[in-house]
C-alpha cells in the first residue's frame, strides 16, 4: 500500500473512535486483528475482544471526564505511529499520560494496533486489573 492509502485507513479508524461508533471501529479491522497494550502485555484478539476493549475505554473515558489530544502522527507504507496525550479523572485526582500507538495496515484494513505507555492507574480507573 502507498502512504496515502495507509493514512486514509487510519483516519477512518480514528474518526470512528472519536465518534464512539463501535460498529465502524470494528469495520476498519481485518478479519483476524489484534490490539496489544504494552508493557502490560494485554492482547485482545479478534473482533469481539477488540470491541470489548473499545467499549470499555471509550465509555470509561467519557464517564471519567476524559480528553485526548493528538501530539503527532507519522506514516509509512504499512503503518502509522501516533503520539497522543490523554487525561481523565481517577479517585485521587487526574491521570495524565502520553501514549505511542503503532497502527499496522494491510489491504485497506487495520491488522493490528499496539499502544505503549498506558499507566496502570488509568487501567484500574477504567475497570481493568493492573
Amino acid at each position: 500500500m502507498d502512504r496515502d492509502s495507509v493514512l486514509a485507513v487510519v483516519e477512518r479508524h480514528i474518526q470512528a473512535e472519536l465518534d464512539a461508533d463501535f460498529d465502524a471501529i470494528i469495520a476498519t479491522f481485518s478479519p483476524d486483528p489484534y490490539w496489544k497494550l504494552l508493557p502490560q502485555g494485554r492482547v485482545f484478539e479478534g473482533h469481539a475482544a477488540i470491541r470489548y476493549w473499545y467499549e470499555s475505554v471509550i465509555g470509561g473515558l467519557a464517564r471519567l471526564n476524559g480528553r485526548s489530544e493528538l501530539l503527532g502522527m507519522w506514516s509509512g507504507d504499512d503503518a502509522v505511529v501516533r503520539r497522543d496525550y490523554i487525561e481523565h479523572d481517577i479517585p485521587n485526582g487526574r491521570c495524565r499520560f502520553e501514549v505511542m500507538s503503532l497502527i499496522m495496515v494491510d489491504a485497506d484494513a487495520v491488522i493490528a494496533e499496539m499502544a505503549y505507555g498506558w499507566p496502570d492507574a488509568s487501567l484500574i480507573a477504567l475497570g481493568f486489573s493492573a
